[in-house]
């Protein structure tokens, strides 16, 4: 079997309202990420048409986004939104098509996603931004080898990134809520935990977690991890990602 991954636009029909789905920084469209798996068309190479596939998804999708966002709407929160939208996605797929995964993205800082294998669990990512100066070396080197090694990132200076942090946690929505975690909470921990401790710090000199520790983008995914484990009351973390940059990111999920 091979798995197919494919990202479609969708303009609800109805106007949001400032509480539906995400509950903040509304946009103009929502991205529906939908993963397949099929077997390979000996013809085509391909397991499906794309074309097809993204008019099974919007024929499918936006009805349901349509009536879930409607003013008074029950069930109107993302999670239930996704499991709405998942129902109907899989019955409309072809039969030699198998629906894996499918992720509703609102706006652009936050993310729902939900795997078909795993009952009713749904994921949140959640998106934030800091900026922090560090200096990549490792403490058992002298300089010229750190130089040789890291180039003009090991300056003794230090150099600065505007760091991009999505965090996941994982969990049942609750019944009463609709839920995983509302995700003010997650902001809440987060901010607290990581982005006001990090924030405009040089990493090397101010954060004891890096006095001995190279601060690399995966070291410091690994570090935001242990920092924010066990910090959610009705979801678990189950993935860290650090983005350096638009090239390269790390992404840390426990042991």
């Amino acid at each position: 079997m091979v798995t197919l991954t494919r990202t479609i636009s969708i303009y609800p029909a109805l106007e949001r309202t400032p509480n539906s789905l995400s509950g903040d920084e509304l946009a103009a469209e929502i991205v529906v990420r939908i993963t397949v798996s099929g077997e390979l068309d000996s013809k085509t190479g391909c397991i499906c048409n794309v074309t097809c596939l993204d008019q099974f998804v919007v024929q499918s999708v936006k009805p349901v986004l349509d009536q879930q966002m409607r003013r008074g709407a029950s069930r109107s929160t993302a999670e239930h939104t996704l499991f709405a939208a998942c129902e109907a996605l899989a019955t409309a797929l072809p039969t030699e098509l198998t629906l894996i995964r499918l992720e509703l993205q609102p706006n652009t800082s936050v993310a729902y996603t939900i795997h078909t294998g795993a009952s009713n669990m749904v994921s949140v990512t959640r998106k934030y931004e800091f900026s922090a100066a560090h200096r990549l070396c490792s403490p058992d080197w002298d300089d010229k080898q750190n130089a040789a090694v890291f180039g003009k990132c090991s300056n003794p200076f230090g150099h600065g990134h505007n760091y991009i942090l999505e965090v996941t946690v994982t969990g049942e929505p609750d019944e009463q809520t609709g839920a995983v975690l509302p995700v003010n909470q997650i902001d809440v921990v987060v901010n607290d935990c990581v982005v006001g401790y990090f924030d405009h710090r040089h990493l090397n000199e101010e954060c004891p977690e890096f006095s001995k520790l190279n601060p690399s983008m995966e070291n410091i995914a690994r570090i935001i991890w242990d920092r924010l484990c066990g910090r959610f009351q009705t979801a678990v973390l189950t993935s860290v990602r650090v983005h350096e940059n638009s090239r390269s990111c790390a992404e840390y999920a426990g042991q």
